[in-house]
């Protein structure tokens, strides 16, 4: 039986507000959120880390091939340009690449990028 009562087996499937149809402006208010709340507790922390951990050019002479990284998903676009000032900072080459369903949540990132 699961605790106070509660039965997680039978969850409603709510949906998020960008999501559903709705206009560029309201996308792009929630995805602008999302970015700051990522920051405010850094998100990108983790990754960031893992990426100073297996970097191939750790100790050894500067790349000349990039790496390339597929953000699924990419949203507002803000973790791909967070590994690009990582990668500037590093000299490190690097081609990155952002997908997303939502064709307006590609524009948006490509006008903040």
């Amino acid at each position: 039986m699961p605790h106070d009562g509660l039965d997680f087996r039978q969850r409603a499937q709510l949906s998020e507000l960008m999501d559903e149809p709705c206009s560029r402006e309201v996308i792009e208010a929630c995805l602008r959120d999302l970015a700051r709340v990522n920051r405010w507790f850094g998100a990108y922390r983790p990754l960031l880390r893992w990426l100073d951990e297996v970097r191939p050019d750790a100790g050894s002479e500067p790349l000349r091939i990039p790496i390339r990284i597929l953000d699924v998903g990419c949203g507002y676009g803000d973790g791909l340009r967070r590994i690009e000032r990582w990668a500037r900072e590093r000299a490190i080459p690097v081609e990155l690449t952002g997908i997303d369903l939502n064709p307006d949540s590609i524009a948006i990132a490509e006008s903040q990028s």
